[in-house]
């Protein structure tokens, strides 16, 4: 680990690079402290424990990640249409980002509940999405809150079940429209 890196950023780095090798299940907060190279004292000056650094790094890669998926769906003229490839686009991706990929349908059970997927700092990733994605709507801040909601409520599901079939981005676009759209309004 680059120990010229402040003590907070190499916490980070090596929570991710301990969760790439053996998942949030397997890492221990040893392993963390280990790959980051400080003293346990050292650790707990900047969180309290484990499961606070891994959203803390999680939060971190996501911020950068919510970026691209925002770049991808600006290209879209309709916000039905914004609204399906954020959700595609999530789903082809997020298996392939290398912060994001360790976290598998058991791991999710783990990570995501109402602390971490309705804080201020993940809702807000979230809502920067949701607001692309209706930019020409005319909604107010309930429908903003509800429609983001019914996104990542759908958007779980699909990460964390399986489905009867798996389906292509094609079968998956078809799905969104005919199911998604008429309830999110759009």
């Amino acid at each position: 680990m680059n120990s010229a890196l402040p003590i907070r950023d190499r916490l980070i780095a090596a929570t991710l690079e301990c969760l790439s090798r053996w998942g949030f299940g397997k890492t221990t907060l040893n392993d963390i402290i280990r790959e980051a190279g400080i003293s346990r004292p050292t650790f707990y000056k900047h969180f309290r424990n484990k499961e606070d650094v891994v959203h803390e790094a999680l939060l971190e890669r996501a911020d950068q990640y919510a970026a691209g998926v925002r770049q991808h769906v600006e290209q879209f003229n309709d916000a039905g249409e914004r609204a399906v490839e954020a959700l595609v686009y999530v789903l082809r991706t997020m298996p392939e980002e290398p912060a994001l990929r360790m976290i598998d349908g058991s791991d999710y059970a783990l990570l995501v509940n109402d602390e971490t997927m309705f804080d201020t700092a993940t809702h807000s990733l979230l809502m920067s999405i949701v607001d692309v994605v209706l930019t020409d709507q005319n909604v107010d801040d309930t429908e903003r809150l509800e429609i983001g909601e019914m996104m990542s409520r759908f958007l779980l599901s699909f990460l964390v079940l399986k489905g009867p079939e798996p389906r292509d981005e094609t079968a998956l676009r078809d799905l969104f429209r005919r199911r998604l759209l008429p309830a999110l309004g759009l």
